[in-house]
C-alpha cells in the first residue's frame, strides 16, 4: 500500500509541475498559435460492492504508472453456491484500474486461502470508456455477487484543515497540504524528533481509512531529524441526490498512535510493532526460499520467466512448528508472530508472481530484457534479506 500511495503523490507532484510550467506561458500570440494542450483528465473508478455498504473509490493511472488497486472482503456471497471439495476458499476480490490511452482495463482477481491468502486467479479484465458502468457478473461462477464498476472524471471537494491528534512522541507534524485531485486526500510531512531511525508509523482517520507506513525492503522510513512526506486519503462516499458520489468528510481527525523503531522497540500503541515484527519474519522466510531460487536462476543459461514461475509456485513457505510457538519479541502482549509468518511469505509469493506475469504478457513488446531484470532482483533481494537479518536479530 506504501508504494500506492508514494506513486498517488508523486503524480500529484508531477501535475502540479506542469500546470505551473502553463502559466510560465509567454502572453503574446505567435505568428502561428500553438493549441493549448487540455487539461489533464483525472479518473476515478467507482466499486459498488454491498448493497449494505458505501461504494470505495479509487484513482486511475496511466499506462506508465504503476497501478492502483483495492481488495474488498466485505462482499455478498451467492445464496446456494457450493464451494467445490478441492478448491480454495475465496477471502477477496481484488479490483487494478489502468488507463491505457483510451479506455480504462480493470483486471479483477480473487484471492483464496485457507488461514491466509495463498493463491490468486484472474476472473476477466473489463475495458470501461469514462462515464462507463459494468455489472461485474464474472464474480458469479466463484460464488461473489456482482459488483457494480463505473469509471468517471469527477471534480471532488478540497478537505478542510484536519484535528490533529498525535500521540506519540516521536514525530511532530511538519506540514499538510489538502488536495482534491484526483481524490480528497492530505500530503502530510512528518518529522522524526529521536535520534533513532523510525521503520513504521501508524496512522488512522477516525471512521475513515488506516494506513501502516513502513520502509521499502527493510529500509528506514525516516532517518533521525528528517522528514518524510505520506500521500493520506480522506475520501468518502457522499450522498447526492438519488446517488453516492466520492467527497470527504466535514472535519477529518488524523491519529498518528504509534512509531516504530528499527531496532524493535516503539514509542505509542504496541500493536503496530507487533504488526511490524510478523511482517519481518514473513519477509525473511519469504527471502530465504527466493533468493536461492533466483541465484540459481542466474546462473543458467535457459532459464526463463515462466520456467521461474512454477518454481516459485512450489517453494514451501510453511513456517516450522518451533517458529509458530516462539514468543514475540517485542512485547509479551504481541500475539505470537510465528502464526503469521508463513500467511506474510505467501502475500509476498502473490506479489511476485504478478511482477513475473506483467514480463512474460508484455514480451515482445515492449522489449523485456528477463536476464537482466533477474539480475537485479536478484541483487535487490539479496540487500533486502540482509537489512532484515540485520533487524531482526
Amino acid at each position: 500500500m506504501r508504494k500506492l500511495l508514494i506513486a498517488a503523490a508523486l503524480v500529484l507532484l508531477v501535475l502540479t509541475s506542469a500546470s505551473l510550467a502553463q502559466d510560465q506561458l509567454p502572453t503574446l500570440k505567435p505568428a502561428n498559435p500553438v493549441k493549448t494542450p487540455e487539461p489533464p483528465v483525472f479518473l476515478v473508478l467507482e466499486v459498488s460492492y454491498n448493497p449494505g455498504l458505501s461504494p470505495a473509490y479509487l484513482d486511475i493511472y496511466g499506462a506508465t504508472e504503476t497501478p492502483t488497486w483495492i481488495w474488498v472482503t466485505r462482499f455478498v456471497r451467492a445464496q446456494d453456491w457450493q464451494l467445490k471439495e478441492d478448491s480454495l476458499p475465496i477471502r477477496a476480490v481484488r479490483l487494478q484500474p489502468q488507463f491505457n490511452g483510451e479506455t480504462t482495463d480493470v483486471r479483477v482477481t480473487v484471492l483464496r486461502g485457507r488461514s491466509s491468502i495463498e493463491k490468486e486467479e484472474l476472473v476477466d479484465t473489463y475495458h470501461l470508456g469514462t462515464g462507463e458502468s459494468r455489472i461485474l457478473t464474472g464474480l458469479q461462477p466463484f460464488g461473489v455477487e456482482p459488483f457494480t464498476i463505473k469509471v468517471g472524471n469527477f471534480v471532488t471537494p478540497l478537505p478542510s484543515a484536519p484535528v490533529l491528534d498525535i500521540r506519540t512522541g516521536a514525530v511532530e507534524i511538519a506540514g499538510i497540504v489538502p488536495l482534491n485531485v484526483p481524490l480528497p486526500a492530505y500530503r502530510v510531512k512528518f518529522r522524526n524528533l529521536t535520534a533513532k531511525r523510525i521503520s513504521a508509523l501508524k496512522v488512522d482517520v477516525v471512521n475513515g481509512p488506516s494506513a501502516f507506513f513502513r520502509g521499502e525492503e527493510g529500509r528506514a522510513l525516516i532517518e533521525p531529524g528528517e522528514i518524510h512526506e505520506e500521500y493520506l486519503t480522506v475520501t468518502k462516499a457522499v450522498q447526492q441526490g438519488n446517488s453516492n458520489v466520492p467527497g470527504t468528510a466535514d472535519v477529518n481527525t488524523i491519529l498518528v498512535s504509534s512509531a516504530v523503531f528499527d531496532d524493535g522497540t516503539f514509542d505509542g500503541d504496541v500493536g503496530a510493532a507487533c504488526t511490524l515484527e510478523s511482517i519481518s519474519l514473513g519477509s525473511l522466510l519469504w527471502l530465504k526460499r527466493i533468493v536461492p531460487l533466483l541465484e540459481q536462476q542466474v546462473t543458467e543459461n535457459d532459464s526463463s520467466p515462466t520456467d521461474l514461475k512454477e518454481k516459485v509456485k512450489e517453494l514451501q513457505l510453511e513456517s516450522s512448528d518451533v517458529e509458530k510457538k516462539k514468543p514475540s519479541s517485542v512485547s509479551t502482549s504481541c500475539p505470537s508472530p510465528g502464526s503469521f509468518i508463513s500467511s506474510g511469505a505467501k502475500s509476498q509469493r502473490l506479489a511476485f508472481l504478478r511482477e513475473l506475469d506483467q514480463i512474460i504478457s508484455t514480451r515482445p513488446a515492449p522489449p523485456v530484457n528477463y536476464k537482466s531484470w533477474l539480475q537485479t532482483t536478484r541483487n535487490r533481494y539479496v540487500a533486502w534479506l540482509t537489512r532484515i537479518e540485520r533487524s531482526t536479530h
